[in-house]
Parts: structure tokens; C-alpha cells; sequence
């Protein structure tokens, strides 16, 4: 579905590719919905799930929604788009820290420090 959005807006070269019945259109500014000449990449973001589709020599991609974690990086000489999202709670292992680390020493960092930290103490 995404896909048939972006090809749309393409095909049309504007951004808001519905009937005047849908979407009136303010003809003093309208101009600066259009897509011509056609963009080397065009950002569609929305909620909806990460998405890339190329057409013409255009990359659009939607990178996800934003609080959720999700994003994407564009190269624009390779004309790459690397989809990404940031762990979620759970996914990388224990984020919860230890509650009874407070209570004991750091013996590595006594370790590093050549046990001189014990002798300060």
C-alpha cells in the first residue's frame, strides 16, 4: 500500500495527489507542492511501518514513526537509505541496573587504579 502512495505522488509531481472535491487547494501557495523535476530522494514520514520504494531515479522511503525508535539515514551520493530503530526495553538483555551495586566496591576500577583507591579510602 505504501508503495502505490509513493509511486502516486511521483506520477503526479505533488505532494497532495487528491481531487479538488477532497482537498481544496489554496492556488497562491500550490506551487510549492510540486515535484518538478523530480527529487533525488523525497521523505514520506508517517506512523506506518518503515518503507522504501525507488521510481525513476527517486528514492522515497518513510522512515517510521519517530517515538517508537525508528529512523533512517540517507547517503545521498549512493542514494542509500539504511532503515534503523533504536533497541527497545528488553531486547538488548538486563537494562535494569543492580540495585546492590551501590553497596559494594568497583573491583576493576580498584584494579586499574593499582589498588590506590583503597589506600584513600
Amino acid at each position: 500500500m505504501w508503495g502505490q502512495l509513493a509511486l502516486t505522488v511521483l506520477q503526479q509531481s505533488h505532494l497532495c495527489p487528491l481531487p479538488l472535491v477532497q482537498q481544496p487547494v489554496y492556488w497562491q501557495f500550490d506551487h510549492a507542492l510540486h515535484l518538478y523535476p523530480v527529487p533525488a530522494a523525497l521523505l514520506l514520514a508517517d506512523s506506518s511501518p518503515q518503507a522504501q520504494h525507488s521510481h525513476g531515479g527517486c528514492m522515497v522511503f518513510n522512515p517510521g514513526s519517530f517515538s517508537e525508535g525508528c529512523f533512517a539515514a540517507y547517503v545521498p551520493v549512493q542514494q542509500l537509505v539504511e532503515m534503523s530503530a533504536l533497541p527497545r526495553d528488553g531486547d538488548a538483555g538486563d537494562t535494569q541496573p543492580d540495585t546492590d551495586a551501590g553497596d559494594q566496591p568497583d573491583v576493576s576500577r580498584d584494579q586499574e587504579l593499582g589498588g590506590q583507591r583503597a589506600a584513600l579510602d
